[in-house]
């Protein structure tokens, strides 16, 4: 497996203290070279170590236990996070403190995940965007392979902050959305719309896209990525990963054609096997003096700390279902004791080892999308082929129910809550879906949150300036 470099040239080029998204410490450090030695006449060296950098940044997000899956899974109850160290995680998580997700911009343990860690890698992104722009070491082709890599990372980065800052289906206006001109840290320019923002990501994404069209066959960094990209890390494969991503961006969108023409680009595979559900690109975690995959837990194991299955999850499963592997019965409950005492018998368990990779995106969640962009556009035979991919892989027969628009969307949404289980979506599904209120709050007595509130430093920086 190739090597992910944790310990990066980028440590010494984007220091941020706390969770301010624009204020910095400068660091100089005699070992890696300084932002200006990067930005105006980078070697090919240097150039190879951005690119790892920003792999590595692409997975802050998802990185220790009060990661970005954790907690949006936690606000769509497909699982309870039991942190007996600190019962914060449970009350702040489900909504039964105040303040709650959507007034408290200090909110517990989330704005880090989900602002913070996406805009440092797109900062990561932008810093590879200058750099090639002013350097000589390498030819405009090969640029133009860094180039389109940055942009679908950034793609990809900017779609988080904006799921979890959106606000509601009547509320599209700038208070709703993020900021996307964030070149200049110190100048940022202003809070999009959600619309507007969504349609700028898109942008985004196809600017990659044809860069990545236009840089040759191979991609001069690929040597640097880890085995996470394995598939991608050619011109070819990483402009269907950017495809992948956008049909993602225009399921936002509701754009359903859009979704459509960008699977038809991506690495989508009908193959109804459990293999062909996993193709997708991956954080990889290799253990010291890397880190561990924050969400595998022992089976059985003793713990503080470990995320446990909602009950609502395990009682609407279908007989013979394959992936209620993901969830492991254990011989001792796990009993938390908050407002109330709760015992739980089912753990979490997506990943066999501490080091497996935790998906960024994968082939089961294109034939979903596929099959959902499908029925909206009344192609319902082309939405059967995607939602019976995904069943048939595992162990379920052909969907024999009404074919409707109504009822695929339903079966789509049920496929969604286990194909997706763990990895970032039901809470978003629901809420674009406008179905918050088929969410099963009655164990923990708390609410759904439509959004978490803008980080406080963002409003302290608005109000000054």
């Amino acid at each position: 497996m190739r090597n992910i470099t944790m310990t990066l040239v980028l440590a010494a080029l984007l220091v941020f203290t706390g969770c301010d998204l624009f204020s910095y410490n400068e660091v100089q450090d005699p070992n890696n070279p300084t932002v200006e030695a990067v930005t105006s006449g980078a070697t090919a060296g240097q150039l190879v170590n951005l690119a790892t950098g920003l792999e590595s940044r692409h997975r802050t997000y998802a990185n220790a236990g009060s990661n970005y899956q954790a907690l949006v899974g936690v606000f769509g109850r497909e699982m309870y996070a039991i942190f007996n160290s600190d019962p914060n995680f449970w009350r702040r998580w489900v909504q039964t403190t105040t303040p709650n997700a959507e007034n408290d911009p200090t909110f517990f343990a989330g704005i880090f995940r989900t602002y913070t860690a996406p805009y440092n890698a797109i900062a990561q992104a932008n810093l590879i965007l200058t750099a090639v722009d002013n350097t000589d070491a390498i030819s405009d082709t090969e640029k133009n392979g860094y180039r389109g890599y940055a942009n679908t990372i950034k793609g990809f980065q900017y779609l988080i902050p904006l799921q979890t800052q959106y606000r509601d289906q009547g509320d599209r206006s700038p208070s709703g959305s993020i900021r996307i001109d964030v070149d200049d840290f110190l100048n940022p320019g202003p809070f999009r719309s959600y619309d507007d923002a969504l349609s700028d990501i898109r942008d985004i994404l196809d600017q990659g896209y044809a860069q990545l069209q236009n840089s040759g066959t191979s991609l001069h960094f690929a040597d640097g990525l880890s085995s996470g990209f394995d598939g991608f890390a050619t011109a070819a494969g990483m402009a269907e990963l950017n495809r992948a991503i956008a049909a993602r961006a225009a399921l936002y969108a509701e754009d359903w054609q859009g979704v459509l023409d960008a699977l038809d680009d991506s690495f989508i595979d009908f193959t109804a096997t459990p293999a062909s559900m996993n193709i997708g690109g991956y954080h990889v975690f290799q253990g010291p003096p890397d880190t561990f995959n924050p969400m595998f837990w022992t089976p059985n194991q003793a713990s503080t700390q470990i995320l446990m299955v909602h009950p609502d999850i395990l009682a609407d499963t279908t007989a013979g279902d394959g992936r209620i592997s993901k969830f492991f019965e254990r011989n001792d409950p796990v009993v938390f004791t908050g407002e109330s005492t709760y015992q739980f018998m089912h753990q979490v368990q997506l990943f066999n080892s501490n080091d497996s990779p935790i998906p960024f995106i994968r082939n089961e969640e294109l034939l979903l999308m596929y099959a959902e962009a499908s029925a909206r556009e009344s192609n319902f035979l082309d939405a059967l082929d995607g939602i019976n991919a995904v069943r048939n892989a595992w162990g379920l027969g052909d969907y024999a129910g009404p074919v409707t628009e109504a009822d695929l969307i339903d079966e789509i949404v049920y496929q969604r809550k286990y194909s997706l289980y763990g990895e970032g979506h039901r809470w978003i599904d629901m809420r674009r879906l406008d179905r918050l209120n088929q969410i099963d709050t009655s164990l923990d007595g708390g609410r759904v949150p439509l959004y978490i509130s803008r980080p406080l430093d963002e409003i302290n920086w608005e109000n000054r300036n």
